[in-house]
């Protein structure tokens, strides 16, 4: 599509002319402008948003027809257009396009130049905007100055008055031509909604006199520029094709005063005056014709421009009827106007502006067309368009006395014409539907056209672009491919109302691409033809002159001769050689083109997922390569298609592959290569049937023998070829199986290999196999069966079976040895070769046949058919069979099927693994710090002797299975294995637990052990074991072997035991205050208790009661009980005592038992003495030892564990003021009772107490409700309120909330009004502080 000039190509669209919005413009004052960088960014903005749509491909206008589409142009500030001129000027005063102007490239006769179009599309907008800016004061005007804002009124209207003058200008100069103008007038962003703005933009509007869709407002900042440009384009379309309509009316004026063409039809001579040329021959003007020809184009060019695509389909169909009468007049004596006789002559500058021009207007047709989604008036279209340019004189073959090659069978109603049609008629025809189809591609890719259209199935008449009714083929989609490609037509069923043409039915872009590439390709049969017809000529007569051939395009430009007689007038003449136009198709790579067009093809096709018309066009591709000579590349593709063909099973297109693929490869001399085609052209499918298929296999086979012995490459030397028979069809099939899926170490396996003929006549003739060779994944087992020098003709049998059994080992060349027996291996056609033999594996393992390989030589070369067994894939279609033995019959009824299907090409050897059994004595569960006793016990259950090894571990339960705190150790009156380094405190590894006879046990005891953590432990009792007296007999294994060294002798058996392991004994402790003073107060209320050393101490006394509880379940034995007091040095710590309330220990040699559930209670009371002035948190106190051990019936050797349980630490409490408070025992319901109050300070510092009593409901009380006090350092004071209950039960007492004011205390503890909360409370049982810190207390009834 390129090949054409663009300007009549592309799609027209109305031109948008831009002003004010290039950098180097200034709009309006400096003073009262936007700030320049701001405005020279909003300029830049708005014209990449204007211009953002020029680039945009020709599909898009047809892809968006909802929105406007305008192709903008940047005009300067400056910028006048000339005037227009007078409908009667002079030939000087016409436009410098015009036929009428000597000036003109068009003079005298010229119909259009796509420079008169460019003009249109670049120069002459239907729209011009200009962008101004509103002037604004800068500075802000001071409302109370009525003289600043007067002066500020008249600077905006002088201002305003400047830019509707240059508007006025701009409108005037635009007006005369007929162009619609419009402003964008740009706003700040905070003068948007101003009242006095839209005053100045009304009087702008008045003054300029345009409408409200010439104004535009744009916002400077925070503006969706390209919505405003959206809008903007539509409000101004409609003046864009009136502007266009007024150019269309014009024409049409001018079209009105030529005579009509009726008229001119019935003319017998021109009436048109010559002009002079500049050679002083009087040159013939442009005739009627001719402007009715160029008025017409004009009308579809603006109707284009107006987005009227009916209109101008209709203009241009127009104008291609009457070009294509006009040339046709040129080259018929009784066809067209008279008067265009002489207008176009054939091989001319104006013939070969004719023939371009009718090229793009039926291009223009077809794509309108395309663009209102009617296709099939398109494709009648260009059928009409290679029908009517058929009889041009350049596109008539040269006659020939030798009998030329036929057309295509694809494109034969293309080339009915004179001599076939010559090679620029075939160029041009290929590049007619290259275009096509590039249309179609786009059409289909931008405004989702669907193919093939109609739907196959359609039988619905649709009007065509005639008006009349026509049926659909009512087939398939690729019946007229079938057609294209030679192939037969199928027998489509027709209704009354159905149509055979296949013009109707348009096909998608590959279809046409590939008629394009057939059209190529016969235009380089045709050139190869005139070469040879030139090469065989006799020399031309001296006078025959040539000339230099002229024009900037090879198809369009000038044509050469050409002998058309009966279709030339008289008088024509053909300046041009035809040497010289052979010599410019010499240039051409007509290989490439073709290939070009094919492969586009190809992605079409692929793109519709039509798989066998891709597979067809890869192998023209490769047909093209090979033509071409161009081998390498041929044979690739030969090779890709033939897999398809090979898989998908197409033996009659397979065969003419792979005979090309060897003849691309014969010619490279890869004589590899050419051995793989042979050898599949062997196979039956592979050629014709009846005798000629047989002769031709029988070639083939000689053929491949002569490349063996290297007859082809090098007559002194053979070659060897490697052929992978599992990739192409082979003459020879090749199977294995086992009998049995797996065998047991020593146990011989028996195996078969079928060598089967593919059919009865395959191979061709009887040949003899060299050898084959099996080969193993362990190459120890390897098989070679050589063929015996014996000669004689085998009985002839279906199937021979063959006894291998009895191979010896030999050394071959490689220096290994293999299984190797000598064997008849004469291969007769149609039979069927079984070939048994058998493998004794020594070791455990899986044995695999990887390949079969089946040598033929042929003097000094050989032919290696490898079988790729290990590489196939399952095979779950056929059973699996074994052919039993040989008889005297023929070998009927001697398959016996067996289990499964397929092959069996893997043979797993096993050991037979002994049965041994794992036993665990224990008595869970075990206790922490407890030696905790396992026996484990292996039983040799198998009827010989069994050599094991133990691995033991105690690990976690957890991810890691690491523990520091466990570990195992074994029984000491048994030998310990020695230390590996693998071994650890939670391992033991390689116990040799020796060899254990037949029926027998052995037994090992281990102690476990975990100091903390209660929880879940595993032990895993892991057997490395083997049978003596099968491992004896193997040469291979070793005497001394263990399971670290030598692991693959021996079978692994794990038997992992969950133990848990639980507390001894819970604890539980409870800790109480002891109610009173921490001092002894003196007599004037002070503290005056001191130490000995003169020190003052705070005393902390406290009660510990703990419990220990046995949980069981077992009985333990308990010798002592024991307190040890901790050592603390902790600084400020003075003294601590702790001494047990009740009996100091227990202690019994003999132990006392506890049972499940025994409790043991002890009290502590612990006096600490501590400088009040220190920092302590906490004292250790010590703890309590337990010695036991687990009660065993009949068992005094288990060791003595002891038990430590720590007494919680004492935490010392550093509040400057504790109460205690004194509560009776008995509270009996409405009897007065006295809640004592007595306060402590523990500081240094004077305290500021607040005490304000909480009243409750169920007492009433007397004293004061909130009173204040001084208490001093290291004194106390008594406070006493008297109660009266009145209701019973457990209830709530009234609290004194004491509290440290700030006025003295010790700001750095306590901050102002921190609340007393060191409460000690005595008091009856249910007396005591709450959860929440309230006070409670029970009420008894009164006569209780």
């Amino acid at each position: 599509m390129e090949s054409y000039p663009l300007e009549y190509v592309l799609h027209h669209v109305p031109l948008m002319a831009v002003s004010g919005l290039l950098d180097t413009e200034v709009l309006g004052n400096n003073d009262g402008m936007l700030q320049e960088d701001a405005g020279g960014s909003l300029r830049k903005s708005l014209l990449s948003v204007l211009m953002s749509k020029n680039n945009a491909s020709i599909w898009d206008a047809a892809a968006k027809k909802e929105a406007p589409f305008f192709h903008v142009t940047v005009l300067d500030k400056t910028h006048v257009f000339p005037p227009r001129r007078s409908p009667r000027a002079t030939p000087a005063q016409h436009s410098n396009l015009s036929p009428l102007n000597p000036i003109s490239p068009l003079h005298p006769d010229g119909i259009m130049i796509p420079a008169w179009i460019q003009r249109h599309k670049e120069t002459r907008p239907s729209v011009v905007v200009g962008f101004y800016d509103l002037w604004e004061r800068s500075e802000a005007v001071d409302s109370s100055d009525p003289l600043g804002a007067q002066q500020t009124l008249s600077l905006e209207r002088e201002r305003d008055l400047i830019l509707c003058s240059e508007v006025m200008e701009k409108k005037r100069n635009t007006g005369e031509r007929g162009i619609k103008f419009a402003i964008v007038i740009t706003l700040q962003a905070s003068r948007g909604d101003d009242t006095h703005v839209e005053e100045r933009l009304a009087f702008i509007r008045r003054t300029c006199s345009l409408d409200n869709k010439s104004l535009f407002v744009l916002l400077a900042q925070n503006a969706d520029l390209q919505l405003f440009v959206t809008i903007m384009q539509k409000s101004l379309y409609e003046q864009s094709a009136n502007y266009y309509r007024d150019h269309d009316k014009r024409i049409r004026k001018k079209k009105a005063r030529l005579p009509p063409i009726s008229a001119m039809r019935a003319t017998t001579s021109p009436t048109s005056a010559n002009i002079p040329s500049s050679t002083g021959t009087p040159a013939k003007p442009l005739p009627p014709a001719g402007w009715h020809l160029r008025y017409e184009f004009k009308l579809g060019v603006f109707a284009e421009f107006r987005q009227d695509v009916e209109a101008a389909i209709k203009h241009y169909e127009t104008t291609y009827h009457l070009l294509i009468e006009l040339m046709h007049a040129a080259i018929g004596p009784n066809s067209g106007p008279p008067m265009a006789q002489d207008f176009l002559q054939p091989f001319t500058t104006r013939w070969t502006e004719a023939r371009t021009l009718a090229d793009c207007v039926n291009l223009k047709i077809c794509k309108l067309h395309l663009y209102t989604d009617r296709p099939v008036p398109a494709l009648q279209q260009l059928d009409k368009h290679i029908s009517a340019c058929k009889m041009f004189p350049e596109f008539v073959g040269r006659p020939s006395t030798e009998e030329q090659q036929g057309v295509s069978s694809g494109i034969s109603k293309l080339g009915n014409l004179a001599g076939g049609g010559s090679f620029d008629y075939w160029a041009w025809v290929s590049i007619q539907y290259r275009v096509f189809g590039e249309l179609i591609e786009l059409a289909t890719g931008k405004i989702g056209l669907r193919l093939p259209f109609p739907p196959p199935g359609a039988i619905s008449a649709v009007n065509t672009g005639t008006g009349q009714a026509q049926s659909f083929l009512n087939t398939i989609s690729n019946t007229s491919m079938n057609a294209l490609t030679g192939g037969d037509m199928p027998a489509a069923q027709f209704t009354p109302s159905s149509a055979t043409s296949p013009s109707l039915v348009v096909q998608h872009a590959g279809y046409y691409y590939f008629i394009a590439a057939s059209c190529a390709e016969e235009r380089w049969k045709k050139f190869r033809d005139a070469e040879k017809a030139i090469t065989s000529a006799p020399p031309p007569p001296p006078s025959a002159a040539t000339g230099a051939r002229a024009g900037h395009s090879r198809i369009y430009a000038d044509i050469p001769s050409s002998p058309f007689s009966p279709l030339m007038s008289s008088t024509s003449t053909h300046p041009q050689s035809y040497e010289s136009s052979l010599g410019s198709e010499r240039d051409v790579d007509h290989a490439t083109f073709v290939i070009e067009l094919l492969t586009k093809s190809y992605e079409q096709f692929k793109k519709h997922r039509a798989g066998r018309m891709t597979l067809f066009l890869a192998s023209e591709i490769a047909r093209v390569y090979e033509q071409s000579g161009k081998y390498e590349m041929a044979l690739k593709f030969f090779e890709r298609i033939g897999k398809t063909y090979r898989k998908e099973h197409w033996p009659s297109v397979l065969r003419d592959v792979l005979r090309s693929s060897a003849q691309c490869a014969r010619t490279l001399g890869r004589w590899e290569t050419v051995a793989e085609c042979l050898v599949e052209l062997l196979n039956e499918r592979m050629s014709k049937p009846g005798p000629d298929g047989e002769s031709e296999r029988k070639a083939v086979l000689q053929e491949l023998l002569s490349v063996i012995r290297g007859e082809g490459s090098n007559p002194s030397n053979g070659i060897k070829v490697i052929v992978d028979m599992d990739q192409l069809e082979g003459f020879l099939l090749c199977t294995v199986q086992f009998r049995k899926h797996s065998t047991y170490v020593g146990v011989a396996a028996p195996f078969q290999i079928c060598l089967k003929a593919a059919s009865s006549k395959s191979p061709p003739v009887a040949i003899r196999i060299s050898r084959v060779q099996i080969a193993f994944s362990d190459s120890r087992f390897d098989h070679v069966f050589s063929d015996s020098t014996a000669d004689g003709i085998a009985k002839a049998r279906e199937v021979q079976w063959v006894d291998c059994t009895d191979c010896s080992l030999t050394t071959v060349e490689e220096g290994r040895e293999v299984y190797s027996k000598a064997i008849d291996l004469d291969f007769q056609p149609g039979m069927s070769k079984v070939l048994e033999g058998t493998v004794t594996p020594g070791e455990g393992m899986d044995l695999k046949i990887s390949a079969v390989s089946i040598v033929v030589t042929a003097g000094e070369g050989s032919l290696i058919l490898v079988y790729k067994i290990g590489e196939r894939s399952e095979d779950t279609s056929t059973r699996r069979k074994w052919y039993s033995g040989d008889g005297d019959e023929a070998g009927i009824n001697r398959w016996t099927m067996l289990d499964g299907s397929g092959e069996q090409s893997v043979l797993r050897v096993i050991r037979k693994q002994p049965n041994l059994t794992i036993q665990l004595n224990h008595a869970p569960p075990g206790l922490i710090n407890e030696e905790y006793e396992v026996d484990v016990e292996v039983v040799n259950e198998e009827s010989e002797d069994v050599e094991a090894f133990l691995d033991v571990e105690f690990r976690s339960s957890g991810a890691d299975g690491l523990d520091a705190t466990s570990y195992i150790k074994q029984q000491t009156n048994h030998l310990e294995s020695p230390t590996l380094p693998g071994n650890d405190h939670n391992a033991i590894n390689l116990i040799h637990l020796g060899v254990i006879p037949a029926h027998a046990r052995v037994s090992r005891r281990f102690w476990l052990k975990c100091t903390e953590n209660a929880g879940e432990r595993v032990m895993y009792n892991i057997v490395n074991y083997r049978s003596i007296s099968r491992t004896a007999t193997s040469p291979t294994s070793p005497e001394k072997a263990t399971p670290a060294t030598h692991p693959e002798f021996f079978f692994r058996k794990n038997e992992p035991v969950r133990i848990p392991f639980v507390a001894p004994f819970n604890p539980e402790f409870k800790e109480t205050v002891e109610f009173g003073a921490p001092f002894d107060a003196g007599e004037v209320g002070l503290f005056s208790a001191r130490s000995q050393d003169g020190k003052l101490d705070m005393m902390h006394l406290r009660n510990i009661g703990l419990k220990i509880v046995c949980p069981g379940p077992w009985e333990l034995e308990v010798t002592e009980v024991m307190f040890t007091q901790a050592i603390d040095e902790t600084v400020g710590v003075r003294s601590v005592q702790v001494a047990p309330v009740t009996n100091t220990s227990t202690s019994n040699p003999n132990g006392e038992v506890w049972k499940a559930g025994y409790v043991h209670s002890r009290v502590f009371r612990v006096v600490a003495a501590i400088d009040p002035m220190a920092e302590v948190s906490q004292i250790p106190l010590g703890e309590v030892g337990v010695r036991w051990r687990r009660k065993v019936p009949n068992r005094n050797s288990t060791s003595w564990v002891e038990t430590r349980i720590c007494l919680p630490k004492l935490k010392i409490s550093h509040d400057s003021v504790c109460a205690c408070i004194d509560i009776p025992p008995l509270i009996f319901y409405t009897e007065p009772f006295t809640v004592t109050y007595t306060l402590y300070n523990l500081s240094l510092a004077t305290h500021h107490l607040s005490m304000n009593m909480e009243v409750t409901d169920g007492f009433v009380f007397s004293g004061y409700k909130q009173t204040q006090a001084r208490l001093l350092p290291l004194s106390s004071m008594v406070v006493t309120y008297n109660c009266v209950p009145i209701v019973c039960g457990k209830t709530t007492l009234p609290k004194l909330k004491i509290s440290i004011m700030g006025e003295e205390a010790d700001l750095t503890k306590h901050g102002p009004g921190q609340e007393v909360t060191d409460l000690r409370v005595r008091g009856g049982v249910d007396s005591g502080v709450g959860t929440a810190g309230e006070l409670i207390a029970f009420v008894r009834p009164k006569n209780s």
